[in-house]
């Protein structure tokens, strides 16, 4: 009796990426809501490193899945799976801008005041 192995499609491989990005943001926020209700300031270096790190490989997890299932795309078509990583990597992508932005904003708005 022999196995059948099945391949790995770069569409199941782009989703568990976005899975994974969605993951540690969320990961993120839950650690950094604890880390606040235990009295950890953000402006102790582990704290801040711990939150920094997840938000980098979240980023880098977003864009790899989004690269991955721009591929899977063009080479085996259309999936159901590469259609749900393009959605969830730009829109982790794209939140994650948007509150850089608005970080940088807020942050030139107290500096000028």
């Amino acid at each position: 009796m022999a196995f059948e192995r099945r391949r790995a499609r770069l569409g199941d491989l782009a989703f568990w990426l976005a899975v994974a990005s969605s993951t540690l943001v969320g990961l993120t926020l839950l650690v950094s809501e604890i880390g606040s209700l235990l009295g950890a300031p953000p402006q102790q270096a582990w704290f801040s490193l711990m939150v920094g790190t997840g938000i980098a490989l979240a980023v880098v997890c977003a864009f790899a899945g989004v690269v991955t299932a721009h591929v899977s795309r063009s080479q085996e078509g259309a999936s159901r799976r590469a259609r749900s990583a393009l959605v969830v990597g730009y829109c982790i992508l794209g939140s994650l801008a948007a509150m850089a932005v608005l970080a940088t904003v807020t942050l030139i708005a107290v500096a000028h005041d």
